[in-house]
């Protein structure tokens, strides 16, 4: 009986570790820059758009550019992106934010993700919220690290907590050599 309840925790224990970082999807292999830097976007229109519509977020169109200097530039990510709560879960507030700064590759546990560090912020929509500690939690961060999710090419995911974890995911719009040329 003490083995089974030995295995049942080894294996809760695992199960809970995996759920957050190792995703079957996310990346366990160093990304060069010139794989990541370029356009990723999120239209209303896309599937991976529907869990912000039922949150309530109504004008979906937001996107990150990574560029080869390391700098970068957000618009109207859904305020969920930045402070990671899932609003169907949690109470709703809104908010549509851009940003710019720096980023950067970096490892936590067994996979990579994009580091981005917030030099300045808008926030687009006149959000308010009353409720003191609601409004302190909700505040977008200095940083935030963002998923790299596997595929060809790799894509975004901002972690969004419902009880777990899972990525409000940006798709790779334009490569390096494409977003070079399009300056």
């Amino acid at each position: 009986m003490r083995m089974l309840l030995v295995i049942a925790a080894c294996t809760l224990i695992s199960a809970c570790k995996s759920t957050r970082f190792n995703w079957y999807d996310r990346l366990a292999v160093k990304p060069t820059e010139a794989e990541l830097v370029g356009s990723y976007r999120l239209l209303k229109a896309d599937p991976d758009a529907a869990p912000l519509l039922e949150m309530g977020y109504t004008a979906i169109d937001c996107g990150v550019d990574l560029r080869q200097d390391r700098t970068f530039s957000a618009f109207r990510l859904p305020g969920c992106c930045l402070h990671g709560w899932d609003e169907r879960m949690y109470p709703f507030t809104g908010g549509l934010y851009s940003m710019s700064g720096k980023w950067a590759i970096v490892k936590t546990e067994a996979v990579f993700e994009i580091e981005l560090t917030i030099e300045t912020i808008t926030e687009h929509t006149g959000l308010t919220i009353a409720n003191p500690e609601r409004a302190s939690e909700r505040q977008p961060p200095s940083s935030r690290k963002v998923s790299l999710i596997q595929g060809s090419p790799i894509d975004l995911g901002f972690e969004v907590f419902n009880g777990d974890f899972w990525p409000v995911r940006l798709a790779r719009v334009t490569a390096a050599k494409k977003y070079e040329t399009t300056k």
